[in-house]
């Protein structure tokens, strides 16, 4: 399912009895490092650190990829692509680097075959090179699903210094699946080159990603040609008619597109915070199969439609017509909605329902594994079973509902403009009552309705229905999420502090701490595991309204705290954001060249009422501050008021997008700057001289 393998199978019908003959293209190019298989030099065994990032623990020397189409006499029109990798050790952190995989895919008969293995492990023993050649014993080959499964292998006797290289071939029946190529990896690359040819016959859609420039990108065209081997068998019709065999060569010229692109010096894509997935932001390029065109026969497209989409999952066996078996759970419609006065009411029970008796078993898929009547039994299924489940149910209560397809965060960013049916990995449902909008997903216990995991928070999702008209619905929350601490201390004349602290967090830190109770069995457990602050003495512990989902959960602290002060002479400097407080700034980096993505708008707001001993002033505050990001982003907000011996000190906290780009980062990262210098600023006592 979700393969247009099917599509594909068609072409490779063609020149069934015909033998291929390319001829080589010769092309003049920028010269790339000179590293040839085998040949080490002295400065790569040599390497202790690699220049441009000292922190490395391993760099790519050189990564060569070459596709090209073979005929072959059997199987018809193969792709065959070679890989040739360098790649040198700096540490023992990088000899993670010395095991390959290489994922292969298979259909029914046909299977991706990895072959011409080979490599060396090159070490420096005293002023000489000595290599160690990979064994057969250190391959193996391991299923991973239906359709692909890996090979893997690890270069022998490797330590710090070793260099190490390994090239091999893999020959593919699937025209579809033209290799894709990343010029990046999470340790820097020197030079990373790749070069396709394409005859005539084939095109394929390209897309290049990535913030690294290219320093080749080439296309040029040349000459090649088919040598057609036809053989007719004539006689054999009786004694006097011996069987003879005519072959007959034909020529068939046409033209190749060879396309080289090459980056030097790529740098390490390195994980930081707030972001989707690396694969979203690696410099890599990417194939779709768009149209073939052979001699003598129609152009075939194979490019796909959103609407096209819709319609193959509509008719697709474990995902629309699932949903058109919804007569199946009639009955359990009647008894979940029974008694139930409003469509709302109705939806929220059938929603509940789903959510906390069918558990779901991790797997993200649009493809239901059984029917509805047998997940309502079972009880379990993956995301697709309970959705589609969740849809029915909805549809047969007579409330609008139709699934939703997406990508999660982790899955990647969802390119709107190249249609593509792989893009999309997890189901939701989107209820309508009215001109209400509710979008459910019954696998996350302890979530209400109209709340999507955090893991669904990625752009838009596509409405999956028959109708006409627009059908992407944002997934970002229309509220934000919000967290709320009220700190209400006093100070002895010991510098000792008593009193409670309060906190309500919605909807996303209360799903968290949902969760985190849930995975403790009951809210004794937690409260004895969890009823502490650091640095505080926790005397009393309490939580309210975990079982109620449509409200914050709030916790209450009755709390002592001891030594959380600085004296210099006659002042005491104590600090006035006790919880919450950010230690660092997230955002590290001087530049970053990707997205931030937040998943969803905040707001943190802090309140400390602290009641000071009557033989000390108030010396000094910290000033009140004010600060925005451009465009509406956000806001940081402190003030400090004080009247006799209270004092007040209010923060808050707004991130009002979800997402900034990349040249907005500086902004980002001179506001959090700025929070977290102000939130360590403190209040200066002074104790009164006696008269």
């Amino acid at each position: 399912m979700y393969c247009f393998k099917k599509k594909y199978n068609l072409m490779l019908r063609f020149l069934t009895t015909l033998f291929c003959t390319w001829l080589s293209v010769t092309s003049l190019y920028a010269s790339p490092p000179d590293i040839a298989f085998g040949k080490i030099s002295q400065d790569e065994i040599e390497m202790r650190f690699y220049p441009l990032d000292s922190s490395a623990h391993a760099v790519v020397l050189g990564d060569y990829g070459h596709s090209r189409f073979v005929y072959h006499v059997q199987k018809g029109i193969q792709l065959v692509y070679t890989r040739h990798t360098r790649i040198k050790i700096l540490n023992a952190q990088g000899y993670d680097w010395a095991t390959v995989e290489i994922p292969l895919y298979h259909d029914g008969t046909s299977q991706e075959e990895v072959t011409q293995i080979k490599g060396f492990t090159y070490n420096l023993q005293g002023e000489k090179i000595e290599k160690e050649k990979l064994k057969n014993d250190g391959k193996f080959r391991e299923k991973l699903d239906e359709d692909w499964e890996v090979v893997k292998f690890t270069m022998p006797n490797v330590r710090e210094g070793s260099v190490i290289e390994y090239t091999y071939t893999i020959t593919s029946d699937f025209l579809f699946n033209l290799q894709d190529w990343e010029f990046q990896k999470s340790i820097p690359v020197v030079w990373s080159e790749y070069e396709v040819q394409i005859p005539e016959y084939f095109y394929y859609k390209q897309v290049l990603q990535g913030y690294h420039p290219l320093v080749i990108n080439e296309q040029n065209s040349g000459n090649a040609f088919f040598t057609i081997t036809q053989r007719e068998r004539t006689g054999g019709g009786d004694f006097s008619s011996p069987v003879q065999s005519k072959v007959t060569n034909h020529r068939i010229d046409f033209t190749t597109t060879t396309y080289r692109w090459a980056a030097e010096a790529v740098p390490a894509l390195t994980e930081e915070p707030y972001l989707t997935t690396l694969d979203d932001y690696i410099m890599k390029i990417t194939f779709e199969l768009a149209s073939t065109r052979f001699p003598g026969e129609p152009v075939r497209n194979y490019t796909n439609t959103w609407e096209k989409i819709d319609e193959e999952l509509l008719a697709d066996e474990s995902f629309g017509k699932v949903l058109k078996r919804g007569n199946s759970v009639k009955h359990q419609v009647e008894t979940l909605t029974k008694g139930m006065a409003t469509p709302e009411e109705q939806m929220l029970s059938i929603y509940s329902y789903v959510r906390d008796h069918i558990q779901w078993d991790g797997h993200h898929t649009l493809a239901a594994r059984q029917s509805l009547k047998q997940t309502l039994e079972n009880q379990s299924g993956n995301v697709a079973d309970i959705n589609l489940l969740l849809t029915a149910l909805l549809r047969e209560a007579g409330i609008v509902a139709d699934p939703v397809v997406l990508s999660t965060r982790s899955h990647g960013v969802l390119r709107k403009s190249f249609p593509m049916l792989q893009q999309f990995n997890y189901v939701i449902t989107r209820a309508m009552i009215g001109d209400n909008q509710f979008l459910l997903d019954g696998t996350e216990a302890a979530c209400p309705a109209n709340l999507l995991p955090v893991r669904c928070l990625n752009g838009e999702g596509r409405l999956v229905n028959e109708a006409m008209g627009e059908k992407w619905i944002s997934l970002v929350p229309k509220t934000a999420a919000y967290s709320f601490s009220m700190v209400s201390l006093q100070l002895d004349q010991t510098l000792h502090w008593v009193g409670k602290v309060t906190n309500a967090a919605n909807p996303y830190d209360a799903l968290r701490l949902r969760h985190e109770i849930k995975a403790d069995h009951d809210q004794a457990h937690y409260l004895e595991k969890n009823g502490k602050l650091q640095g505080w003495k926790v005397n009393h512990y309490a939580l309210q309204d975990v079982d109620n989902l449509n409200k914050p959960v709030k916790e209450e602290y009755e709390v002592e705290l001891t030594g959380q002060y600085m004296e210099a002479g006659e002042l005491v400097y104590l600090n006035t954001v006790l919880t919450g407080q950010l230690a660092e700034n997230p955002f590290k980096l001087e530049n970053r060249t990707y997205p931030v993505d937040f998943a969803y708008p905040y707001q943190m707001t802090y309140i400390l009422n602290l009641m000071l001993p009557e033989d000390y002033v108030l010396e000094e505050t910290p000033e009140d501050v004010f600060i925005a990001l451009p465009d509406h982003g956000g806001m940081y907000s402190y003030q400090v008021k004080s009247t006799g011996n209270m004092v007040q000190v209010l923060s808050k906290l707004e991130i009002s997008r979800s997402r900034f780009m990349a040249e907005e980062y500086p902004y980002l990262r001179e506001f959090f700057d700025k929070l977290v210098a102000k939130q360590k600023e403190q209040l200066v006592l002074r104790k009164n001289k006696k008269i």
